[in-house]
Order: structure tokens, then sequence, then C-alpha cells
């Protein structure tokens, strides 16, 4: 009998041991959720650093960080303002032609007089020393390719490289050098209106 009382202890002893652990093992669980808890509610909160720091300054900070970025890109496109002289040398049937580039601001007319053609170019991407635009013309669609791309390489101050392919393909078909026309005011300077 005795050893049957011992066996009911043990037995006791061992259920009252796996109530506790597994309390303790629940209790490790909610102090885990709460921590996780606690860790959202850190994240959503401001820093104290931010909340001491004056609205007005951020506000500066904010608006001097666009106003640089605006001048950047404003800087990195005016290189290629200007008016641009040069003849073209087309690869397929080895002909040259003349063509002028007139840039002022956001505009790019292109004209090839002795081809009787010219339009303008749609700029795609612009960085400090390239540009990429898509060509479309608004005269001499039937003596010239429309819709081509075009590629601007910037050489230095006064020069610049005209490569051109057709629509749809990535194989050079026309090539240019063009020199800045010096005589030209770039400051309140007007692009004429091409034919």
């Amino acid at each position: 009998m005795q050893k049957g009382r011992a066996g009911r202890a043990r037995k006791v002893l061992k259920s009252r041991e796996q109530r506790a652990e597994s309390r303790e093992q629940k209790s490790e669980v909610r102090g885990q959720r709460s921590e996780v808890r606690g860790q959202r509610s850190e994240a959503r909160r401001i820093p104290m650093s931010l909340k001491k720091f004056p609205r007005n300054v951020l506000l500066a900070f904010i608006i001097l960080t666009v106003g640089i970025t605006a001048a950047a890109q404003t800087k990195s496109r005016s290189w290629i303002r200007g008016v641009w002289d040069g003849t073209g040398y087309q690869v397929d049937d080895k002909s040259t032609w003349a063509m002028t580039l007139i840039a002022h601001r956001k505009t790019f007319s292109i004209n090839y007089p002795s081809l009787s053609c010219g339009g303008h170019w749609q700029l795609i991407s612009i960085n400090a020393s390239r540009a990429r635009f898509r060509e479309v013309l608004d005269h001499g669609q039937d003596k010239c390719s429309d819709k081509g791309n075009v590629l601007i390489q910037r050489l230095n101050r006064n020069q610049i490289v005209f490569l051109y392919s057709y629509p749809r393909t990535r194989e050079i078909s026309a090539s240019a050098v063009l020199n800045r026309r010096l005589d030209v005011s770039i400051n309140g300077f007007r692009p004429p209106r091409l034919p």
C-alpha cells in the first residue's frame, strides 16, 4: 500500500510540476507578446530628438533639399542649351546633309535644311553628359525618317555628338558632330520658329 501511495504522490507531484511548467510557458508567451506590442508602439512613436526639433527648421531643410535637387537637374540640362550646327553623315547611302539644333529651355527644334525636313525632339532622359530623344517631324516626312531615336553625347562645352537610329532598332544609321554657335546670346535667347 505504501508503494501505491508513493506512486500516487509521485503522479500528483508530476502533474503539479507539469501545471507549473505550463503556467511558466504561458507567462513567457504573454511576456513575449507584450514585448512585441511594446516594440510596435515604440516604432510608431516619434523619437524625442525630432519632437524637440523645431518644425520650422525641419520644414526649411526639406525646402532646401528640394531646391538643391531642382537646381542640380536644371544644371545637368543647361549644357545642351544653344544653337548647334553641323553636317550629318548617313551610314547606309554615305550621303551628307546640314542640320541645326535649337535647344532652349525644354524645347528642342531640329531642322535639316538640305533635306527640306525638320521638327522637334521629345526629351526621354538627360544627365550631365548625355541626352536621349524621340524625333518627331512636322514637315518633310516623305523625305526623312520619322519617330527615330536620337542620342546626344557631350564632347566639351562647344561640341556634341549626334547619333541617330531608326525606330525599333539600336543600330546607328546617321551621325554628326555639332558645334555651338558662339555668336548667340543664351540669356534671353528666343529661338526662331523653324519652317
